[in-house]
């Protein structure tokens, strides 16, 4: 069941989020204005497929390795670990360490602490804990249309009434769209001056907030759920794209996935047959691969050292 809200452009899922189906680039622009009704910070994220959750590349092929009594089990992937079995995945710290190595001399800035390398990694293609978010829907849009399979045969319509009754449906591409304050303090296991009664309300910045951030970096368990922070402007490639993060805790669940945020978050649901007029318009406006990566010579390093 679902409640219509706002000329219907938009529904409110029951037991989901908030979701809207665009068809065109000015539909997307409605919708848009519909969501941001305040002065909040509102970021965004673009999917090629609809399906994917919004669970970091890292731990998108965890294994479970003991179970909640400490026994060991036979590894089996594992999406959602809602049992508390521990769970092993990629080395991250290894790759972080040969991604430093390999490309020292191509940064005109050089990275202040262990978080800037990982927001680097990320944007260049190293799996890590963290999910790229924009301020900038335009380039959420170019991530949703870009490497999406638009060449299917599926109607417009199909693909409108597959996504009805399933809302990671395969016929399309999404944008998220999240206030990080609002998750923050639903989601973040930090407090205003430690105070248990006031939980963060804000993105946490990535320098007045490194000693507790740091904390999520390493395969430790000293914080389990994630927290939205502010990414620097370390790198171009990471100003072009508005860049912040998501950074996951011990507890691997997708954030769309914690039931206590899911009113707070808005899915946009583009029909794969409606990619093509998106792209377009994107080429129009100059968002495109060029202007959104900028050096490719660092993207080859990166997939030498996941392609090992």
């Amino acid at each position: 069941m679902s409640i219509n809200i706002d000329n219907s452009l938009i529904w409110e899922n029951e037991d989901s989020f908030k979701t809207a189906i665009v068809t065109n680039f000015v539909e997307y622009l409605e919708v848009l204005k519909l969501i941001r009704k305040n002065d909040n910070e509102l970021w965004f994220r673009g999917q090629p497929n609809a399906s994917y959750r919004l669970i970091p590349s890292a731990l998108r092929y965890a294994y479970e390795t003991e179970n909640q009594y400490g026994e060991l089990v036979e590894p089996q992937t594992v999406s959602y670990n809602t049992k508390g079995n521990r769970v092993a995945y990629i080395n991250i710290e290894n790759m972080i360490n040969e991604f430093k190595e390999l490309t020292e001399g191509y940064f005109r800035i050089k990275p202040d602490n262990d978080l800037e390398w990982y927001f680097l990694a990320q944007h260049y293609g190293i799996p890590t804990t963290l999910l790229d978010w924009t301020t900038d829907p335009l380039v959420a849009l170019f991530f949703a249309t870009t490497n999406n399979d638009s060449n299917n045969n599926t109607s417009i319509e199909e693909a409108i009434n597959d996504y009805k009754n399933n809302p990671f449906s395969e016929l399309g591409a999404s944008i998220f769209v999240i206030d990080p304050g609002r998750i923050n303090e639903r989601l973040s296991p930090f407090f205003k001056g430690g105070n248990p009664d006031k939980p963060v309300d804000l993105p946490l910045d990535t320098y007045e907030s490194y000693s507790i951030i740091e904390g999520y970096l390493g395969r430790n368990d000293k914080y389990l759920t994630p927290s939205c922070i502010k990414g620097t402007p370390i790198d171009k490639r990471i100003c072009r794209q508005s860049g912040n993060f998501t950074i996951h805790g011990f507890n691997i669940w997708p954030i769309d996935f914690y039931s206590s945020i899911q009113k707070d978050i808005y899915k946009i649901f583009i029909p794969n047959a409606c990619v093509k007029e998106m792209k377009d318009m994107l080429y129009i406006l100059d968002v495109s691969d060029e202007s959104i990566y900028g050096i490719f010579e660092i993207d080859s390093i990166s997939r030498g050292i996941t392609e090992k």
